[in-house]
């Protein structure tokens, strides 16, 4: 996700300030910094800060490059500086307050880096997603760089912040953006930040989440900050899984469902639309829909060109000063905006996607104090009755009634036949049981509706565990630490399932994992 809304006077700020001195080396400082390169940038301002060190705009431009860099402290005391100084206005003093706030949630964060990446959290409570985050974005390093031709330098700072709250103020994104709009991650200020996934009750996808972000990053650099918010989505939603995948995963239950609702009742999202931020526009349906959209557009276009073709698009945007996407797209592809329009329509339609029954618009729910998780998977249930038999149904399991939970469980399904929620429960019930063989195909049905729930794929690799198909209940656990990786039972199943595979290594950090979890 990029360009959320920031109160306006710190987007002011941080796009300049105000006029700057007319001097050709704070110009192109100014152009460094939009194309988040502050160590550039400030070896243009050194030279004019030692003629004038007391200049309010060098300050305030120094300070920005600091906090670019993610010196903090630094980008505080320059602030300090030009607030003393004549001139300074209450705007600054807010972008003071911001960057302050943020260097409060980062104080205690411990820093973990590998080749490409240098990531900071909080290691008491999120240390256990270090490893499995550089992972995964070592790996989108390699892809990228050999698709789009990206080679960064420095390392890419990453954030990883622990809770609602502390994510909502160095991000300035609002509860609505993460529940409605799926806001998890931003790409923002010369680095990546993401909020754990144990602050959302049912964790999310946020390994892709992360790459996601990333994949901002390098666009950024690749199009000099000249892409549009279609693009940017576009090539981040398409690319966000090739760590784990050859091909793009875009497609989703979810995403198809909605790409072939609005082919049905033609109801899509115009591209010029999607600017300044896909989560601005008004409905759960338009901004989903915008990101498969945007994502889709990509595959036409690399179904057209391949990578090649889209590193070229990228790299041609910052020769065209007005509306870069467009002129991009008449140089590398022969296509004016029109004509992209229309046959990405009608590549679109050519796969004949349809609507899976049971699925819905993906819906986020932040942690609160006093969560509790069983009552919100009720409230999924949209059937009264099938969610009054399941509440009966729940009863019955608490007791040790399982055969009659199972009873009212199907009774259930009756009514609601894709709720993933009675299935699963009706699959652990019969887990209770020993009948793993009974859960497996309704977890197999789950899956398919709903492929984002860690708890489908934790009971999934639990059942296939017991059946004995190792590879296949690695897939599944594996698949559920990338979406809720505080689940001690599935790090413990994991040590299992490496030690019967002849990977005691893996086996040994997972059980480690497992104590580390247990131990809360």
């Amino acid at each position: 996700m990029r360009s959320p809304r920031i109160i306006l006077t710190l987007l002011l700020l941080l796009s300049g300030l105000a006029v700057l001195p007319a001097h050709a080396q704070l110009r192109e400082a100014e152009q460094l910094l939009e194309r988040w390169e502050p160590e550039a940038a400030e070896a243009r301002l050194r030279a004019a800060l030692a003629r004038d060190p007391r200049d309010l705009h060098l300050l305030a431009l120094q300070a920005r490059a600091a906090f670019y860099r993610g010196a903090y402290a630094e980008a505080v005391k320059r602030l300090d500086e030009a607030l003393a100084l004549p001139g300074a206005t209450d705007e600054l003093k807010e972008l003071r307050l911001f960057i302050e706030q943020t260097h409060e949630v980062a104080r205690g964060y411990t820093t973990y880096e590998s080749p490409h990446f240098a990531l900071r959290l909080d290691a008491r409570r999120d240390g256990i997603l270090a490893s499995f985050a550089l992972e995964a974005l070592e790996a989108t390093h390699q892809v990228v760089s050999r698709d789009l031709g990206f080679a960064q330098t420095p390392k890419v700072r990453v954030e990883i912040v622990p809770d609602s709250q502390s994510f909502q103020a160095v991000s300035s994104l609002t509860v609505r953006d993460i529940e409605q709009a799926g806001a998890v991650g931003i790409a923002k200020f010369n680095k990546l930040m993401l909020i754990s996934p144990r602050a959302l009750v049912h964790g999310y996808r946020w390994l892709d989440s992360l790459v996601h972000e990333y994949l901002h990053y390098a666009i950024v650099k690749l199009s000099g900050n000249r892409a549009p918010i279609w693009v940017h989505e576009g090539i981040a939603k398409h690319e966000e899984a090739r760590w784990r995948s050859p091909g793009s995963l875009y497609l989703s239950p979810s995403n198809q469902s909605l790409l072939a609702q609005a082919g049905r009742e033609n109801r899509f999202v115009p591209f010029e639309k999607m600017d300044p931020a896909i989560i601005r526009l008004e409905t759960p349906f338009e901004i989903h829909l915008a990101y498969a959209q945007s994502a889709s557009a990509v595959d036409f276009l690399v179904s057209r060109a391949g990578y090649v073709g889209l590193r070229a698009f990228l790299q041609a945007m910052p020769e065209f000063e007005r509306q870069p996407a467009r002129g991009a797209l008449q140089k590398v592809f022969g296509l004016t905006f029109g004509e992209f329009e229309r046959q990405w329509e009608a590549f679109l339609r050519a796969k004949g996607l349809q609507e899976v029954p049971g699925v819905s618009i993906p819906q986020y729910k932040v942690r609160g104090q006093r969560t509790d998780d069983e009552r919100l998977e009720l409230e999924e249930i949209k059937d009264a009755i099938a969610r009054n038999r399941t509440r009966l149904a729940d009863l019955f399991r608490e007791r040790g009634r399982l055969g009659a939970a199972v009873l009212e469980y199907r009774r259930a399904l009756r009514e609601s036949p894709q709720s993933v929620v009675i299935l699963t429960k009706l699959a652990r019930t019969h887990i209770a049981m020993d009948r793993p063989q009974e859960a497996l195909p309704l977890l197999q049905q789950a899956r398919q509706i709903d492929p984002d729930r860690a708890s489908i794929h934790s009971v999934l690799g639990t059942v296939l565990l017991r059946l004995g198909d190792l590879p296949a209940a690695r897939r599944a656990l594996e698949e559920a630490v990338q979406i809720n990786p505080f689940d001690p039972r599935v790090h413990q199943e994991l040590g299992q399932v490496y030690d019967r595979l002849g990977e005691p290594a893996r086996a040994q950090q997972a059980r480690e994992r497992f104590k580390l979890l247990g131990a809360r």
